[in-house]
């Protein structure tokens, strides 16, 4: 509700388990399955509407192998780079903020551009 996203447990949800040991103390990650990557996708692209919420502090990321997160960290250097060799009129365009691509128009077609993982 706090994201826009409209989920649904019984026909968007593959299953829910608690990652580590339980203690009552803490709070333990949850990794979730999607039957839907659309929705999985929707879900990360909404995700930072929770920082303004009463849930802030949830935060929610993509599960990678840890050689998809050596490939992401890769990438996203590599983007920052670019960007960094840009003028300042192609830098409104396309931005890294927080490890995050931000994009300045709809018309901006820069090669340095990429996809989130699905």
């Amino acid at each position: 509700d706090n994201m826009g996203v409209n989920l649904c447990t019984d026909n968007d949800v593959r299953f829910i388990t608690q990652l580590g040991k339980f203690d009552c103390e803490k709070q333990c990650p949850l990794l979730i399955g999607l039957k839907s990557t659309d929705k999985k996708s929707e879900i990360l692209d909404n995700n930072r509407k929770l920082k303004d919420s009463n849930m802030s502090h949830i935060s929610v990321v993509s599960n990678l192998t840890q050689q998809q997160r050596v490939e992401e960290k890769k990438l996203n250097t590599e983007a920052e780079q670019l960007n960094q060799n840009r003028t300042d009129e192609e830098q409104k365009k396309l931005q890294i903020s927080g490890g995050r691509m931000s994009r300045g128009t709809e018309n901006d077609k820069s090669p340095h551009r990429r996809k989130r993982r699905q």
